[in-house]
């Protein structure tokens, strides 16, 4: 779960912390975390979203997935302060326009949870030339 500062892993029976992984730049979305539970080469995965970034977190260590975009973060370019949805290899985040901004400053996008490649984006808000 998220906190002021850190993402920490508590044991379900006792409450105690497993692991905390502490934000040294930004802070972590209280809004929560994603998991995704890996496959059968790759442990599984916290993900949750800092100002412009979205990270990935080794589930079991609480260290960052360093195979994970660069070095376990991706910059999505502006802020996005939701929880990432996860469905099977894709960790999806949606659009972020702020109020009284005109059109959409980030649109919603998908990456795969192993690498941090975007798999794809489109735009919220019709661009010239776009239906809509």
């Amino acid at each position: 779960l998220p906190t002021a500062d850190s993402v920490v892993a508590l044991d379900a029976d006792t409450g105690r912390e497993v692991w905390r992984y502490r934000f040294t730049a930004g802070a972590p979305s209280r809004r929560g975390v994603s998991y995704w539970e890996g496959t059968a080469t790759i442990g599984p995965r916290i993900f949750v979203s800092s100002g412009t970034r979205l990270l990935a977190i080794d589930a079991g260590s609480g260290s960052l997935a360093r195979t994970f975009g660069t070095d376990g973060a991706i910059d999505l370019g502006v802020p996005y302060n939701s929880v990432p949805l996860v469905y099977r290899n894709v960790v999806v985040v949606g659009a972020n326009t702020p109020q009284g901004a005109v059109g959409g400053i980030g649109n919603p996008r998908a990456y795969d949870t192993r690498t941090g490649g975007k798999v794809w984006e489109f735009n919220a808000v019709a661009q010239p030339g776009e239906p809509g």
